[in-house]
């Protein structure tokens, strides 16, 4: 498996992960398993951080795992921004389908409340990432996590040639 596929599923686990957390446990309003509506919500929203991390992870996920105090920081500033892209794809896709389910195929307004539903989310997201401690120990304690993953890969690629 190649750098950029095992960095778009980590990047993708851990998005899945921090949504869950923030869905589960620091949103203000308790969640309900019980109630089916609760449920179908709850996996939309894991599979829609799952599909938008494995692409902010294509685009960004070759930055994590370089060697050295530098390649640290890179990654962490790569990791930052694969969460604020994963967050604006997954805001822009729930407005261009809040649009489509209301209004029909509308290219341009799908496209307008895809815009503007991806940057708020991005906002709020970071601004929720920046605003809860146990938020961001999470956030960095995955994204160490998925920094030594991609270490490890790229060293045994290097080592083994594989």
């Amino acid at each position: 498996m190649g750098l950029r596929l095992q960095a778009s599923f980590w990047i993708a686990l851990a998005a899945a992960i921090c949504a869950l957390t923030l869905r589960l446990f620091v949103e203000s309003a308790p969640v309900d398993l019980d109630e089916p509506m609760r449920n179908t919500q709850l996996f939309s929203l894991l599979l829609l951080a799952l599909v938008s991390g494995f692409f902010a992870g294509w685009l960004l996920g070759p930055i994590l795992g370089q060697a050295g105090v530098s390649g640290v920081l890179l990654g962490l500033i790569g990791a930052f921004l694969a969460t604020i892209l994963t967050a604006m794809i997954a805001g822009g896709v729930v407005g261009a389908v809040r649009i489509f389910l209301r209004d029909g195929v509308d290219p341009v307004g799908m496209f307008g409340e895809a815009l503007a539903e991806g940057g708020m989310t991005g906002f709020v997201v970071t601004r929720v990432l920046l605003g809860s401690l146990p938020m961001l120990c999470l956030w960095f304690a995955l994204f160490l996590g998925v920094h030594l993953l991609m270490y490890r890969a790229r060293r045994s690629l290097i080592l083994y040639g594989r």
